[in-house]
């Protein structure tokens, strides 16, 4: 086969060697010398071209060659370049994806395909995010968004903001809560979690696009409150008695004057396709008069500094510490005051009268709740000391108990043990999750990913009680029971209708702290994780309920804690439904004595109690009536 790329010199005629030679114009001249080797023409046309094309080796993402802007990709931090992009949920409106995919930004070719092969990469933004698709014909890489788009000033510079997330911020405000509620819905929902910061900025953003809007949606309506006013008052001057045509005249020429502002619109704000909703509250400002109306209108720049001006002195003024501390003597004077009326005028006078539960007439003293002692339990003939330790939801705050998920008990002696999982009716909090190593997710229970088996909470106190049966005289025992332990399993048994037979089996609590600090005082920490590595030398994996009962046997015994230590901590079984009682009463009742309190009356030692009794403020009227 022939090709033109080859030139054999040899074959050449003879009139070519003679020293006469053409130069590049192709002109003869002499003074040209003739090189050893003759120049070949630039352009050669190669008759067979057979290229072997770019054998890529990088993997899926490619190389600078097959894919062009590949090194930017995977040069950002903040896009994802890995498979991993593959897992999880992503928020897309069809619309604005397909019509990102029409055609390629380059070559204009299209439709864009989605693939695996041509996906290179995913930038989260939230809720949205865009797609770097390659173009099929031209290699080109294509952002794609997977929604729509806007920015609050279209001639700012940066990239757009997704609708989705400043929707997802109206929602923080309106109904949602704070980031880790809202992380806590999208990992329920398996979407990618969005950072506290960047939800914060979601919000603000939101924030201020609901007060423009607003604050438009108020000064239309006092608009319209201003026209209405006009038009009423035009028709009472034009009503059934006839007006002079001097009055005709000059209220024609004051509807003349504002012509312009009943005509005039107000101008819509554009909000790059960002739609909101917002409540607004307009409120008349007590002006009767037009002229005082319009007056209200005719704000100028150095009237909004100078009252700009007057209120950051009014705030700074406010901040003060004498300014804090009148506030408080006025409220103080207005809780006295307020008692003193409802003192004399009757419950009549009381707020909220129809919504309170004390509004009717009262005519009987309500017996006494007991107040909670902790009185010893008699002597006890062979008590059993059974160990136990409870996993919960979440601690104990503001009075409110949590829902078990395990009870693990021990007895001290035979050293049988129980065990079972309960799932509970309350989310478990983030820091129960970590701590116990227990996920509900609301269908099954795991421990450490492994899954559970479980049965409620009515199931797991009967074979409780069940198990406790085959001792006699159960003593219960648990490191810090007596502030949170022994209140849960109450408060469950007590919800369960089980008290009565819980009372009969359980002959009284005895909590292992107390058991501790009055036998050995001079020990630094009183922690059970503490005492294991102090009395046995070893460390366990705290709180899984099993361990613990383990663990605080070994304690005990390593202590040599007797019997008699046990039995002088031991209290009844019936003092912690007391407290709970005592504690409800008191929050329903305390409100009463406020007024009293205020005005130094009564101490609030003294109205707890007699809240927590069960009296309120106007059993003691009563009382004193009679």
């Amino acid at each position: 086969m022939k090709s033109s790329q080859h030139i054999n010199i040899g074959f050449l005629p003879p009139y070519l060697h003679s020293p006469v030679c053409r130069d590049k114009r192709g002109r003869f001249s002499k003074n040209i010398q003739e090189t050893s080797e003759p120049e070949c023409a630039e352009s050669i046309e190669i008759d067979h071209n057979y290229g072997v094309g770019h054998l890529c080796i990088a993997g899926a993402t490619g190389c600078a060659v097959c894919c062009p802007g590949i090194e930017k990709l995977l040069g950002s931090s903040k896009i994802n370049t890995s498979t991993s992009w593959h897992s999880g949920r992503r928020l897309v409106e069809w619309g604005t994806l397909l019509d990102h995919l029409k055609f390629c930004t380059k070559c204009f070719n299209g439709p864009l395909i989605l693939s695996h092969q041509t996906i290179k990469g995913e930038m989260k933004c939230g809720l949205g995010g865009y797609l770097y698709v390659q173009c099929t014909s031209c290699q080109e890489l294509n952002r794609i968004p997977y929604g729509s788009t806007h920015k609050e000033n279209p001639s700012s510079k940066g990239m757009p903001s997704f609708c989705v997330n400043t929707k997802l911020g109206a929602a923080m405000i309106d109904a949602l809560g704070g980031p880790q509620r809202v992380n806590n819905v999208l990992s329920t929902l398996n979407l990618p979690p969005i950072s506290h910061k960047n939800l914060k900025v979601m919000e603000r953003r939101a924030g201020e696009m609901i007060e423009g809007f607003a604050n438009l949606s108020m000064d239309q309506r006092c608009r319209e409150a201003f026209e209405a006013e006009k038009s009423n008052a035009a028709e009472d001057e034009n009503g059934t008695e006839n007006m002079p045509d001097t009055n005709t005249d000059s209220h024609t020429d004051m509807t003349d004057t504002n012509s312009n502002t009943r005509n005039e619109s107000v101008p819509a704000v554009n909000f790059s396709g960002m739609t909101v909703c917002a409540d607004h509250g307009w409120q008349k400002r007590g002006f009767d008069s037009l002229t005082d109306i319009q007056k209200t209108w005719t704000f100028t720049v150095p009237y909004n500094s100078k009252k700009d001006n007057e209120r950051e002195k009014r705030q700074k003024k406010s901040k003060l510490p004498e300014q804090k501390f009148r506030r408080l003597k006025l409220k103080e004077e207005r809780i006295t005051s307020k008692g003193a009326c409802e003192a004399t005028e009757g419950a009549s006078y009381e707020s909220e009268l129809s919504f309170s539960e004390q509004a009717e007439d009262i005519e009987r003293i309500p017996d006494a709740i007991p107040k909670p002692l902790y009185t010893a339990v008699p002597s006890l003939n062979n008590p059993t000391f059974v160990i136990i330790d409870l996993e919960t939801t979440d601690l104990i705050r503001r009075n409110i108990i949590p829902h078990i998920v395990q009870i693990a008990a021990k007895e001290h002696r035979t050293q049988t043990s129980f065990n079972c999982y309960i799932p509970p009716q309350l989310p478990m909090s983030n820091e129960a999750e970590k701590v116990t190593g227990i996920v509900w997710d609301g269908q099954k229970l795991f421990y450490k990913g492994a899954e559970l088996n479980f049965v409620n909470i009515k199931v797991a106190i009967s074979d409780f009680f069940m198990w406790l049966n085959q001792f006699s005289n159960a003593v219960l025992v648990a490191h810090n029971g007596k502030n949170f332990d022994f209140r849960v399993l109450s408060t469950a048994v007590y919800n369960c209708n089980m008290y009565d037979n819980f009372t009969q089996i359980v002959m009284g609590f005895v909590d292992s702290l107390a058991v501790f600090r009055s036998g050995f005082p001079k020990i630094e920490k009183y922690n059970q994780p503490f005492l294991a590595q102090h009395f046995c030398k070893k460390e366990y994996n705290a709180h899984n309920a099993v361990d613990d009962v383990n663990m605080l046997d070994k304690i005990l015994i390593a202590a040599n804690v007797t019997s008699e230590l046990l039995l002088k901590q031991c209290y009844h079984s019936n003092s912690h439904l007391l407290q709970e009682n005592f504690i409800k009463a008191k929050a329903k009742n305390l409100p009463s004595f406020h007024p009293l309190i205020a005005s130094g009356v009564m101490k609030m030692t003294t109205a707890e109690n007699i809240a927590g009794s069960g009296l309120n403020c106007a059993h003691l009227k009563l009382i004193y009536v009679k």
